[in-house]
């Protein structure tokens, strides 16, 4: 009898630029329709708002608005990068910043297959995600973040977004239900603390963004990030993964579980997970 290999997900977090690199063997960026949304950032105004889209083939790409219900297309020729700043009117229609259901959500359609990412930016606060196609999507997915800031009377929240591709959407924390959404809708939800382990689940797919206003990788850093990362679904994990490594020797690697008596296994020694559990170790690493 085979034994039924438990998935993982592991997120490498670097010190300071706080970009998660998150390794997927089942998962592709490229594809014809996306939905994205944005965070807050550790200042809730003038946010550098950028999408950028990757074209291997001539193509035409349109952009639609949910909020407002607008659309422009325009072309991109093979091999560019197309690269558009949101304007105010449009990050505000994109700006999810508070617990609540919304419509601030963009559709990006292409005549054929691209790569998108979004950039997330303030000054001294930046963080970018790939964004996945529909087709990637899933109702299944597990908040991985960090303990967002404390500064004074300030704290800084961690939280989720999550897009409905399909009407009448329900999405669920644990049991409890938080929302019915149409198509394009935006749930998001902040939170004092850290909610890595949350666990998130819809009847149709939907695409699930990590947006943590600041954080200090590790504690008691001196300057904070943004976290802002699209998750994949718990069907796309694997159980192999390769931590890249930077120049500063050291990296912060976080592995959560989504099946109980999950078993790491990693240079030094071994880990035992539960769902919804995770993990979080310092590895000294050499590029030799």
């Amino acid at each position: 009898m085979k034994t039924k290999m438990k998935r993982i997900i592991l997120l490498t977090l670097l010190a300071l630029c706080s970009l998660p690199a998150c390794l997927f063997s089942q998962v592709t960026t490229s594809g014809t329709d996306f939905w994205v949304s944005f965070g807050n950032n550790y200042v809730p105004s003038d946010i550098n708002m950028q999408v950028r889209i990757v074209a291997s083939k001539t193509t035409d790409v349109t952009f639609t608005f949910t909020e407002t219900n607008t659309s422009y297309t325009f072309n991109v020729p093979a091999g560019t990068v197309y690269t558009r700043v949101l304007t105010a009117a449009e990050k505000a229609s994109v700006h999810a910043t508070g617990t609540a259901i919304s419509s601030k959500s963009l559709r990006i359609q292409s005549t054929e297959a691209v790569s998108a990412y979004a950039l997330n930016q303030l000054n001294e606060s930046t963080d970018a995600t790939n964004i996945l196609p529909i087709s990637n999507l899933g109702t299944d997915y597990y908040h991985m973040s960090y303990r967002g800031v404390i500064r004074g009377q300030t704290v800084y929240k961690d939280g989720y977004i999550v897009i409905a591709t399909e009407d009448n959407t329900e999405i669920y924390e644990g049991s409890v239900l938080k929302a019915t959404l149409q198509t394009g809708e935006v749930y998001a939800n902040y939170r004092n603390g850290d909610a890595t382990g949350v666990h998130i689940t819809a009847n149709h797919p939907i695409a699930y963004f990590v947006a943590n206003e600041c954080v200090y990788i590790p504690v008691g850093t001196a300057a904070c990030d943004c976290l802002y990362q699209q998750m994949v679904p718990v069907n796309a994990w694997g159980n192999t993964f390769l931590v890249p490594i930077t120049k500063r020797g050291k990296e912060r690697v976080r592995v959560l579980a989504s099946q109980d008596g999950t078993v790491i296994t990693q240079t030094g020694g071994t880990i035992k997970l539960d769902n919804g559990n995770y993990s979080q170790n310092s590895l000294a690493l050499n590029a030799g």
